[in-house]
């Protein structure tokens, strides 16, 4: 007996963002002949095919249909083609000046600040001009003022980077801009090597960005998972088949995987590493944890699908050899 698809409006809109994904056209003819169901749902549950893709996708219909001749090599050549020509990268005037990249970059990379910093340039130094023109009204703090809050953060552990700073205290970035002539420059009179900070940010990022695209590889794989929910311990990804717990690391050889091991396995049934920079391998140590490359993992996804996800983690792995991370 044939199972029948009970469709809900969250099930279409999943549909049409793994079609989307998928690199399939979205034009209204292609989808009626090889997604005909999905197709009808849009009529029936949202009013119209353009009124599904805006909500399921979240960009101006016309815009998605510009993004799919985007590819994430073209979109980072693209943002160092306009740092070549001295042009602004932030993502405000982008969005003015040319919105289809900008659109494009949150689609296939997550955000604009993503993809700026995937392209090789620090959005922090991105930020400086716009935070400049604005520094000299900053007059109320004075130098003593600056200097402390860097180091009571700094000494609390907290994080001290501009881009940190200056969501959650806008006053503070543009005092030390206007007294110091840069955040760089305030932190390292507070007695704090900012270059080393900055080296431990970018390593922050890579790893960050990894797990993000290490969990779309396993919803293209189809493995069901679930995100740092046992207790006390928080591995990346719990997979649905069993127990079996997944962690994402930056390098084959990053120091912190045996304290991971020896802290996880004797809670879960299987552990699996799953890493970016090493052995294009797999392999099972003698305590029975899987090591995998991530560029082995998706040799079982089509060819189309690998191929845009080798250009992201390439870039990833960029990032990372910049911050020289292990």
């Amino acid at each position: 007996m044939t199972k029948v698809r009970r469709w809900t409006d969250e099930l279409v809109i999943d549909e049409i963002q793994r079609i989307y994904e998928n690199g399939e056209p979205l034009s209204p003819r292609y989808i009626n002949r090889n997604h005909g169901g999905v197709y009808r749902q849009a009529f029936n549950r949202f009013g119209s095919w353009r009124k599904l893709v805006e909500k399921a996708l979240g960009l101006e219909y016309e815009n998605v249909l510009a993004c799919r001749s985007w590819t994430t090599e073209k979109i980072v050549e693209e943002i160092r083609g306009r740092k070549a020509e001295g042009k602004p990268l932030s993502a405000g005037i982008v969005s003015e000046e040319f919105k289809s990249l900008h659109d494009a970059a949150g689609f296939h990379i997550g955000s604009w600040r993503e993809a700026v910093e995937l392209a090789g340039f620090d959005y922090e130094e991105v930020l400086k001009p716009g935070l400049r023109r604005k520094s000299e009204s900053s007059t109320k703090i004075t130098k003593s003022d600056v200097i402390k809050f860097i180091r009571d953060r700094h000494g609390r552990g907290d994080n001290i980077t501009l881009s940190c700073v200056l969501s959650e205290f806008h006053n503070y970035a543009k005092a030390a801009e206007y007294r110091f002539g840069g955040w760089a420059e305030a932190v390292r009179q507070s007695g704090i090597d900012y270059d080393e900070i900055r080296q431990g940010n970018n390593a922050r990022r890579a790893g960050h960005q990894f797990e993000k695209i290490l969990g779309d590889i396993l919803t293209e794989l189809g493995w069901d998972y679930t995100k740092y929910g046992k207790g006390k311990w928080k591995p990346d990804f719990i997979l649905a088949e069993g127990d079996h717990w997944m962690d994402a690391k930056l390098s084959f050889w990053t120091s912190s995987i045996p304290a991971m091991i020896e802290k996880y396995l004797p809670c879960t049934e299987k552990l699996s590493i799953v890493y970016l920079r090493g052995p294009v391998e797999e392999l099972i140590d003698d305590q029975g944890v899987t090591k995998v490359s991530v560029y082995r993992l998706i040799t079982q996804l089509p060819k189309e699908v690998e191929k845009s996800f080798i250009e992201k983690l390439k870039l990833i792995e960029e990032l990372a050899d910049r911050a020289d991370v292990a």
